[in-house]
């Protein structure tokens, strides 16, 4: 749905069909893998257009009908653990952490109408995997589909209220949220940073509180300068 103008007509559909809309399920999604320099402009134009613009206008037009039919909703919409950071899927990550983003965003926008938006990051076996020899190492074909349904069915109904603004991972077995990302400690406090002044404090107080990055969580090479000193 990268056309605004057809997710309105979906939209319109909806409520002439069923009289209102109450729940909207954002799903679509495009997948390629490319290294940085080696990625194809049209290919990522595409993807961003389908996986953030199209969860953008879909969301927006069902969010006007639901505020206007006064009666509340729920908002699921479909991100990726991804988003943390992957190998070769930089366009794919930064699509599903805009996703994220705009779940929490939408969250706190919505609340007062009454809508409920979550965000799922399932972990399935579709056509998404299948160009990808690790990622059908990670999703073997059992892993199907319909394992995530549960999860997408309760966060749309009744039983899940009050429950908004979150991450929800699910690869079929395993069922966990997801944190979000926070202000760290320590914060440090200058009337003026200047470049050698940020440099000693990397140095001298942030290397042990770096963040391993990524789903594979690769330590930074401060990081581990820090732990290799301190005989970890």
């Amino acid at each position: 749905m990268r056309d605004p103008e057809q997710t309105e007509e979906l939209v319109e559909l909806c409520t002439s069909s069923f009289g209102a809309i109450d729940g909207l399920v954002n799903n679509a999604a495009v997948n390629h893998e490319a290294l940085p320099w080696d990625d194809d402009v049209d290919r990522v134009r595409t993807l961003v257009e389908t996986n953030v613009l199209g969860v953008l206008y879909t969301g927006m037009a069902a969010a006007r009908a639901m505020v206007t039919a006064g009666r509340g909703g729920s908002i699921v919409n479909i991100s990726s653990g991804a988003s943390l950071g992957q190998r070769k899927l930089g366009a794919y990550a930064a699509s599903k952490g805009a996703v994220a983003s705009l779940t929490y965003s939408w969250a706190l926008d919505m609340e007062d109408a009454g809508i409920r938006v979550n965000a799922v990051c399932p972990l399935a076996h579709t056509r998404m995997v299948w160009t990808s020899e690790r990622a059908l190492r990670a999703c073997p074909p059992e892993r199907t589909p319909d394992r995530i349904a549960p999860l997408v069915l309760y966060l749309l109904g009744d039983l899940s209220a009050g429950i908004t603004g979150q991450m929800v991972r699910c690869n079929g077995p395993q069922l966990h949220i997801v944190g979000q990302p926070h202000l760290k400690a320590p914060i440090l406090e200058r009337e003026v940073w200047d470049a050698d002044s940020v440099h000693r404090a990397f140095e001298e107080v942030f290397g042990p509180h770096l963040e391993p990055y990524g789903l594979e969580k690769r330590v930074p090479p401060l990081l581990r300068t820090w732990l290799s000193a301190a005989g970890a």
